[in-house]
């Protein structure tokens, strides 16, 4: 995925992943019961698990009046500063599923989607 955003030009950006905040979490900050390795489901509804996922410090935080119900990874060869926010190459931040930003080290650049194996 990073190829595609190094042959665009672009330095950096995110990729929005599969992954979507659960019903019982969407107003919820991180808690005990709503924490980044149970607060969220894959959307292709084939994927499963939450091993490996590697957020961006303090994240998932479900900022921005709780509106964070979507996820997405920095594609970045290195960290990248927005904002007074370092933002950690190749780490997972919770994002609002309709946000469109312009041309920033973060935007959204790609989508990146799940498929059931075939034989």
């Amino acid at each position: 995925m990073g190829v595609g955003i190094l042959a665009s030009n672009q330095a950096s950006g995110s990729i929005r992943i599969g992954l979507r905040r659960r019903d019982a979490c969407a107003t919820s900050p991180i808690s005990s019961s709503c924490n980044s390795m149970n607060s969220f489901w894959w959307s292709d509804r084939v994927t499963t698990g939450t091993d490996g996922l590697l957020w961006n410090r303090n994240q998932p935080d479900n900022a921005h009046g709780a509106t964070q119900q979507c996820v997405v990874l920095l594609a970045s060869r290195t960290a990248t500063i927005t904002d007074n926010w370092t933002w950690q190459a190749n780490r997972l931040d919770d994002v609002g599923c309709d946000r469109v930003a312009g041309n920033t080290p973060r935007q959204v650049r790609g989508v990146l989607c799940g498929k059931r194996p075939t034989n």
